[in-house]
């Protein structure tokens, strides 16, 4: 909480946790002026099946809250890139990839699983895009990160699936009409609340 300002946290079923007892430092008890709120997440067997999960949704919810200007605090945390980058390559895909058999389903399988991913961080840019607009409009400053990667790197070197986290660069932007930016030559995801509360001191 900065000083008694308002702030507000959103994020689909999956990624709620993060936006609420992580972001709060392990704490399960909401703030005092703080609003949070939860878009369902769609039930699917895996989330290759619907790669875009509720990322409309959350920005719909976001930039609602951006227009209103309520909270001067707001964030959110999109599900698609991390859900559908944990599905990894199909099981069925590295058996045949071993196995040498039915190559053209191997493949099949395989560019599947990718498009999903690539589906996933589509649906995640056109969400943060749809804020980006909503934030220069009204005077917020936008910063984007992310803790990990996961959707770059679908399948391990010896073919079988790779569903972990990475340990791959991620990117830290901040973007604003009225705030001017110095670019980091190295920068870590621990300066981002460092950055949050300078912008409100």
């Amino acid at each position: 909480m900065f000083q008694g300002l308002t702030q507000f946290h959103c994020a689909e079923t999956e990624k709620y946790a993060h936006v609420t007892f992580f972001f709060n430092g392990g704490v399960e008890k909401q703030f005092e002026n703080e609003e949070r709120f939860m878009v369902p997440s769609p039930k699917v067997a895996t989330y290759d099946l619907l790669p875009e999960m509720s990322s409309v949704g959350v920005a719909d919810k976001m930039v609602e809250q951006i227009k209103s200007k309520k909270h001067p605090f707001v964030m959110c945390n999109f599900a698609p890139p991390d859900m559908v980058g944990h599905t990894g390559v199909s099981v069925t895909a590295v058996i045949m990839f071993h196995l040498g058999k039915d190559t053209n389903l191997t493949t099949n399988l395989l560019l599947k699983v990718y498009e999903a991913a690539v589906k996933a961080c589509e649906a995640t840019d056109r969400a943060i895009g749809r804020i980006f607009e909503a934030c220069k409009e009204n005077g917020y400053v936008l910063m984007v990160t992310a803790d990990h990667g996961n959707a770059e790197k679908m399948k391990a070197p010896d073919g079988s699936k790779h569903t972990a986290h990475t340990c791959n660069r991620v990117p830290f932007t901040c973007s604003s009409k009225d705030f001017k930016f110095k670019k980091a030559s190295v920068s870590f995801v621990t300066e981002s609340s460092k950055k949050v509360l300078r912008l409100f001191s």
